[in-house]
């Protein structure tokens, strides 16, 4: 067997191709991470799409129920107010009287 050393034509056509398979691995690894975000990237859109749905869902529920609730309270009191006007109006002026107390207390 003769042992002949390799050319540095040789060796640096071996690290050049070294240094393309590096290369080419680089690539393919930055490629799969840049598709990985992308589905990450999806994924969370999806769930914070659905989260927001969610949110405005109940707060859509909510204010029809407080407005169901305001418009009760609103009956009842002008159902007061027809059985019962003379206490009515003897409540608001108290109330009347107790604002321009309270106003006139902070000078």
């Amino acid at each position: 067997m003769a042992n002949t050393k390799p050319t540095s034509h040789e060796i640096e056509t071996a690290k050049a191709g070294k240094s393309d398979k590096m290369t080419d691995k680089a690539r393919d690894a930055a490629a799969s991470a840049q598709q990985t975000v992308r589905e990450a990237a999806a994924t969370a859109e999806e769930h914070v799409r659905d989260a927001a749905h969610s949110v405005a869902e109940r707060t859509s529920h909510a204010v029809d129920r407080g407005a169901e609730h305001a418009s009760a309270l609103q009956h009842e009191f002008d159902t007061m107010v027809r059985r019962n006007p003379t206490a009515a109006i003897l409540g608001a002026v108290g109330v009347g009287i107790l604002v321009g107390m309270a106003l006139r207390g902070r000078d």
